[in-house]
């Protein structure tokens, strides 16, 4: 199975791809923290996702093993 067909948050040379399915979003972007909390003071890394069908995908330079562990998905949907 080729990268861009999996699902989830896999570490490569030049980050990390994600790929979520979210097939009703408008945009979608994954957010990335280095601690095991979401404290206000922390440094968050945010990278826009690319749609491609019903998936979004994209790879997050300097993510680190510690940080797939802490992160969250930031979708817009419109309502209806």
């Amino acid at each position: 199975m080729q990268l861009q067909e999996r699902i989830g948050a896999w570490l490569t040379p030049h980050g990390c791809f994600f790929r979520v399915w979210a097939p009703h979003a408008d945009s979608l972007a994954v957010l990335v923290q280095d601690g095991p909390y979401w404290e206000v003071d922390d440094i968050v890394i945010r990278q826009d996702l690319v749609k491609d069908g019903d998936y979004w995908s994209g790879t997050v330079p300097g993510v680190r093993p510690w940080h797939i562990e802490v992160h969250q998905f930031r979708i817009e949907a419109r309502a209806g």
